[in-house]
């Protein structure tokens, strides 16, 4: 399998934002329906790090393309600060 589309220290500085839980929907499960793995959410709430498993099972399932894909549905989901942080990671940035 390769490499996944994002990177897992960036995974990680993602789910510290979407793991907390948003009365607006903008947390992991927003995320996972927009990615269509709205199966996947019963199954990760109550784990320690949802947002981490998601990563995982979309890789799996070659749900995410690009980063700037991933950027574009943060953004639709109002998330401008998990945004911000695919846009200023260090291997995403233009040289």
């Amino acid at each position: 399998m390769p490499p996944p589309v994002v990177p897992h220290g960036l995974q990680k500085k993602l789910s510290v934002k979407l793991n907390q839980e948003s009365v607006l929907g903008q947390d992991w499960t927003s995320l996972a329906e927009k990615l269509g793995l709205e199966s996947c959410i019963e199954a990760l709430k109550g784990r320690q790090d949802p947002t981490m498993d998601l990563f995982q099972a979309a890789h799996q399932k070659g749900k995410i393309e690009s980063l700037e894909e991933l950027a574009k549905l943060l953004e639709e989901m109002e998330r401008q600060d998990c945004v911000d942080i695919i846009q200023n990671y260090p291997q995403n940035l233009k040289p």
